[in-house]
C-alpha cells in the first residue's frame, strides 16, 4: 500500500545560487533596524543555511506584549521589501510576546536555537517538554508536513525548491521518529543519505535535477510512512499506544481522503471500502487521536466543556502517563493562545502554530467528541 500513488508533472528549477555571505548580510540588517524597534527584548535564530541558496531563514523576535502588532507589521513590510528578502524568507519572522516563550518547545523543535542579539536568558528560559509531550509535539508537526507534500504531489508544476525543502522535513521527521524509539544509529544514517542525496540533486545539470528530485521526495515519502507505522509499534510495545477502535476518515480535499486506523495490516482488510475515491492516504490512528488532543485550545474549551474534554481523553487513553502529558501539553497550548490573544495576536496565523493535517478546524469539531461538545452547548443554552 502506497502512501501516494501520484506525483508532480514538472518541477521547474528555481533554486539560486548563492553565498552564505548574502544571508548573514540580511540577517544583519534586520537584526539592525528592528532592535531599535521599542519594546524588542531579544532575537534568535532557529535551522540551519546549510545549503545556501536552497535553505531559507529562520528568525524568532521575542518582545513585550503592547509592541507585537507593531514588530510583526514591521518584520512582514522587511520580508516583503525585495525580491531577495522574499526568497530568503520563506516565511514570516516568528513575532512572540514575553509570556509565550516558557513554552516555545512545546509547540515548535526549534532546532540549533541560539540569540543573535539581546538578553540570552531569555531564550534559555524555554521550557523542554518530557519524551511524551516531545511525541505529541512531533506528531502534531509531521501531520503538518504530510498534508504538505500530499497537497505538493497532486500538482502539476511546482517549485523545485519547495519540493527539496519539503522533502528535507520528511528526512527530519524519519529522523525525530526514530530517536524518539531510541534507535539513533539509524536515525544519523537517514540524515546522512537524505543530505547526501540533496547534495547530489544540486550538483546535477539543471536538466537532471527534477527526474532526481521526484525520486528523492517519492523514497522519502515511503521511509516518512515506514517510520509512522514502526513509531506506532513502538508505541505498543512500550505500552503509550493512544489508538482509537476502528477507522476514522477526514476529507482533507475534494480530491484527498485520509483514513486513521488501528494498524498497518488493518489498511489491507478496509483497502476495498474506499475503492473509487480519488486519492486515499492511510495513517496511524495515533494522527488521529493526537490531532484530537489539540481541540481544546483551538475551541477555547472552559469550564463544563474542558471537563468533558478531560473526560473523552480519559476514555480514549488509558495510560495515565500518556493522560498526564495530555493535559500537560493542552496547557501549555491554551496558556499560548490566551498569550497571544492578550496581545492582540491571532493564535491560528501564527508563524509557530499549525493545525492537524493542515485544516482550518480541529478534527475533533466533526468527529471523536462532537456529539458530546454538542449536546452540551445545547443543555446549557
Amino acid at each position: 500500500m502506497r502512501p501516494v500513488e501520484v506525483m508532480p508533472r514538472n518541477l521547474s528549477v528555481d533554486i539560486q545560487s548563492l553565498d552564505k555571505s548574502v544571508y548573514y548580510a540580511v540577517i544583519d540588517e534586520y537584526v539592525s533596524r528592528v532592535s531599535r524597534h521599542r519594546g524588542v527584548l531579544c532575537i534568535g535564530q532557529f535551522g540551519t543555511i546549510g545549503t545556501p541558496g536552497l535553505s531559507d531563514i529562520d528568525l524568532l523576535v521575542v518582545c513585550e506584549d503592547r509592541y507585537y502588532t507593531a514588530i510583526t507589521l514591521y518584520s512582514q513590510e522587511f520580508v516583503r521589501q525585495s525580491a531577495l528578502h522574499r526568497y530568503l524568507f520563506w516565511h514570516d519572522v516568528a513575532v512572540v510576546p514575553q509570556g509565550v516563550v516558557k513554552y516555545l518547545r512545546y509547540i515548535h523543535s526549534l532546532e540549533n536555537l541560539r540569540t543573535v542579539w539581546g538578553n540570552s536568558d531569555i531564550l534559555e528560559s524555554c521550557e523542554q517538554p518530557d519524551e511524551i509531550v516531545t511525541l505529541f509535539r512531533n506528531i502534531l508537526w509531521n501531520s503538518y508536513f504530510w498534508s504538505l507534500i500530499l497537497h505538493l504531489c497532486q500538482q502539476d508544476n511546482v517549485s523545485l525548491r519547495l519540493t527539496l525543502m519539503l522533502s528535507k522535513n520528511a528526512a527530519l521527521s524519519v529522523v525525530s521518529n526514530y530517536r524518539l524509539m531510541g534507535n539513533e544509529k539509524y536515525a544519523d544514517i537517514i540524515a546522512l543519505r537524505a543530505e547526501q542525496e540533496r547534495q547530489r540533486i544540486l550538483g546535477a545539470h539543471p536538466s537532471e535535477q527534477s527526474n532526481l528530485a521526484k525520486v528523492y521526495l517519492w523514497e522519502g515519502i515511503q521511509i516518512l510512512s515506514k517510520s509512522d507505522w514502526d513509531l506506532s509499534d513502538w508505541m505498543t510495545r512500550k505500552g503509550l499506544s493512544i489508538r482509537h477502535s476502528g477507522q476514522k476518515k477526514v476529507r482533507l480535499s475534494q480530491e484527498h481522503t485520509i483514513v486513521f486506523i488501528e494498524s498497518y495490516e488493518s489498511s489491507q482488510e478496509i483497502l476495498h471500502q474506499h475503492i473509487g475515491e480519488t486519492h486515499v492516504t492511510y495513517f496511524p490512528s495515533f494522527y488521529y487521536v493526537v490531532s484530537c488532543l489539540v481541540a481544546r485550545p483551538y475551541l477555547q474549551l472552559q469550564g463544563a466543556l474542558s471537563k468533558i474534554w478531560d473526560t473523552a481523553v480519559a476514555e480514549h487513553i488509558e495510560n495515565a502517563t500518556i493522560r498526564s502529558a495530555a493535559r500537560k501539553w493542552n496547557e501549555a497550548f491554551v496558556s499560548i493562545f490566551n498569550a497571544l490573544r492578550e496581545a492582540g495576536a491571532d493564535p491560528e496565523s501564527h508563524e509557530l502554530i499549525v493545525f492537524p493535517f493542515n485544516l482550518k478546524r480541529p478534527i475533533s469539531t466533526s468527529l471523536l467528541w462532537a456529539r458530546r461538545l454538542i449536546n452540551l452547548v445545547r443543555k446549557y443554552l
